[in-house]
């Protein structure tokens, strides 16, 4: 996989406001994106715990922390989903 580096600009109290250090902020940023772009559905759960540097199960933990659900159904998904469970 071919990668690319970033450079951003935060302001310095940023990090005192988030209690991060400026090494862990690389980690935290990455992580973030990868949240976001998992819930955008931009990126599969694999693809998003990768680029978060995280297991499946330290992404999945960071998605309920973040009260990111892993499920996508519609309303009416849900409630025949549940017919179903119902039913056995």
């Amino acid at each position: 996989m071919k990668y690319i580096k970033l450079s951003i600009e935060l302001p310095k109290d940023i990090l005192t406001l988030i209690r991060k250090s400026e090494e862990e902020m690389p980690a935290e940023i990455k992580k973030i994106f990868a949240l976001e772009l998992y819930r955008k559905k931009s990126l599969s759960f694999g693809k998003a715990a990768k680029l978060a540097g995280l297991s499946y199960a330290d992404f999945l933990k960071l998605l309920g922390e973040n009260k990111i659900s892993i499920f996508d159904f519609t309303k009416e998904e849900l409630k025949e989903e549940l017919k179903k469970i119902k039913q056995i």
